[in-house]
């Protein structure tokens, strides 16, 4: 055991002596602990150790907070970054009120979505390794709630595409109006299509 506490000494040393360790360093580090507990089972296994002896006990409790710990900081840095990119759109619509960069903002719908679909996963990839069932699982707390925000950013899309579109109308309506030229609005609709994924 003293070659695997002293990887996990040495991980914990080299995490105290950097304030705000970045979330990649300290889920790597995680992803490390787990690695040396997994090869020091092996290695114990290989002594012939049973299952049930206090070393293997104590390296299974082990790795099951190590990966308590990794999707922990998964988690964060998955809501973190949905957080950063929240701001960024708030920040962008106080800045640009009357914008009408419609393909910008649903960029940032879909960037918040994937967060949410990602950290989703995260999620169930963690209660999955607790042995839920995938009933249990998908009835978890934090999956509806995650699904629902994943679900109102759709919505918010289908309603910037209806407002796009209909600014479209308009604009084309307009145009129509002041040319009567049946080609412009027939080219402008078969555009306004092309657009329709932004």
């Amino acid at each position: 055991m003293g070659e695997y506490n002293r990887r996990i000494a040495d991980i914990n040393y080299a995490e105290s002596f950097v304030p705000d360790v970045d979330f990649d360093t300290r889920i790597q580090n995680a992803r490390d602990r787990i690695v040396a507990a997994q090869e020091q089972i092996n290695y114990l296994m290989l002594q012939g150790y049973e299952e049930n002896s206090n070393a293997m006990r104590r390296l299974y409790q082990d790795i099951f907070g190590y990966e308590q710990d990794l999707y922990d900081l998964t988690a964060k840095r998955h809501e973190e970054n949905i957080n950063n990119l929240e701001h960024e759109l708030y920040l962008y619509q106080q800045n640009n009120p009357d914008d009408s960069d419609y393909g910008r903002v649903v960029n940032y719908y879909r960037q918040i979505q994937n967060g949410l679909h990602d950290l989703a996963n995260e999620r169930r990839a963690y209660l999955a390794s607790l042995s839920l069932s995938a009933k249990e699982i998908e009835s978890d707390k934090m999956i509806q709630s995650l699904q629902k925000r994943w679900w109102s950013f759709q919505g918010l899309i289908r309603n910037t595409w209806t407002e796009y579109t209909q600014s479209m109308i308009d604009a084309l309506e307009l145009e129509y109006d002041k040319t009567g030229d049946i080609i412009v609005l027939r080219t402008a609709l078969l555009k306004l299509f092309e657009d329709e994924n932004l």
